[in-house]
Parts: structure tokens; C-alpha cells; sequence
């Protein structure tokens, strides 16, 4: 988490997020970047994060390790193309086995739900939820399709996820 990455030309990502504007050269913890990534959709760190992680060719292999059958990462962000895949079932399929403690530790579910459940658009997923129910998403969108996936809270104690996409006319 404390590892400093460094922001390059190469990484830097239009679109959502602040990073874009920083100068390269720029020096980052992976912690920072990755709340960047999750929080505010920030591009130039998702692309930092990629690289970090391995590139494409790792990634796409430890997705379907994952059991994540429809999701690929074929370009840098933003991928206006839409040449990246994923699906609402991939997602909601990762999500409930993050949060039984599969992929990630326990501790590093965690913090991943604290980063989640500081997620600046709540638009989606949360206006839908009944009084009490707790949130943890991740939102994104590339134009013509905009999505929300979650796992949510009841006061009743019961768990669930969801993950939604959404096609619609350009912007």
C-alpha cells in the first residue's frame, strides 16, 4: 500500500478524475491511487493501478481464475470504444466472493469496503435503498452505458449484491 508509483505521460487518462492534471513526475502511494481509482473513477490511476498489478495479459489471467468469464481489459482507460468488458454478472460474482473473504483477506475486504463506501456518485444504486440500508458500489460509465455494483446492508441484517448496467443514448 505504501509503494509510490509515479504518474508517467503514458498513464495519464482524459475524462473522470483529478490526476490528469497533475504533472508527471508526480509521485503517488498505491493506497492514494487506488482510492483515486475507486472513489472519484479516476482514470490516470485505474491506469496506474493496471500497470502496477502487471498489465492486461495478468489481469485478464487472474479474471478468469476469478471465474469472471466476461470481463477483459483490452485498453488503457478511458476506453471510449468500449473494447473492455464486463458484465453485471462478473461483477456481482467477484463482489460476493470479496466479501465472503475469497479473493481477499478479511482485513483487505475491509479496507476495500471503506474506500467503496466513500464513493462520490450515489446516484445509482443508493437512491434506491430503504432508510438504514448501507452501501458499499462502485460506479462507472463510458458514454452509452452507465453502471452501479454493490453490496448492500439491510437493517435486518441481511447481505446482498448488485450490480447493474444500463444502456442508454450518449451521454
Amino acid at each position: 500500500l505504501d509503494t509510490s508509483l509515479t504518474l508517467t505521460k503514458e498513464v495519464i487518462g482524459s475524462g473522470s478524475g483529478a490526476m490528469q492534471y497533475k504533472s508527471p513526475g508526480s509521485t503517488y502511494s498505491a493506497l492514494y491511487t487506488a482510492t483515486e481509482m475507486s472513489v472519484n473513477s479516476d482514470n490516470t490511476a485505474t491506469n496506474m493501478i493496471l500497470q502496477l498489478l502487471g498489465g492486461n495479459v495478468a489481469l485478464n489471467a487472474k479474471f478468469q481464475q476469478w471465474g469472471l468469464t466476461q470481463t477483459k481489459i483490452n485498453n488503457p482507460l478511458p476506453d471510449l470504444e468500449g473494447t473492455n468488458l464486463t458484465s453485471p454478472k462478473d461483477l456481482a460474482h467477484l463482489l460476493a466472493r470479496v466479501s465472503q473473504g475469497e479473493i481477499l483477506s478479511m482485513r483487505s475486504r475491509d479496507r476495500l469496503f471503506r474506500i467503496m463506501g466513500a464513493t462520490t456518485n450515489n446516484r445509482l444504486l443508493p437512491q434506491s435503498l430503504g432508510q438504514g440500508a448501507e452501501i458499499v458500489h462502485k460506479t462507472g460509465d463510458i458514454g452509452s452505458i452507465i453502471g452501479d455494483a454493490g453490496i448492500v446492508d439491510l437493517p435486518n441484517g441481511k447481505r446482498y449484491v448488485a450490480a447493474i448496467f444500463v444502456e442508454r443514448p450518449y451521454n
